[in-house]
């Protein structure tokens, strides 16, 4: 699956943790390396474009496989 805005991702935190966002954008250059822009679920459905975004390494993100969400 292609990551676009409003896509439900896992991001790899840098201890090895996998927390669940919504990509903001599909993958983007950065300053050093390719990033997906994300937010908390949370924030995003109550926000939307106007959340919080946090530009994380898209080496680190990836759409679920599974259904669990």
């Amino acid at each position: 699956m292609e990551i676009r805005e409003g896509t439900p991702v896992e991001v790899t935190t840098a201890g090895g943790d996998q927390v669940w966002m919504i990509a903001v954008t599909g993958v983007v250059p950065g300053r050093d390396m390719p990033v997906v822009w994300v937010a908390r679920a949370d924030e995003y459905k109550r926000k939307g474009l106007g959340a919080h975004c946090i530009p994380w390494p898209a080496q680190f993100v990836r759409t679920p496989t599974g259904t669990g969400r």
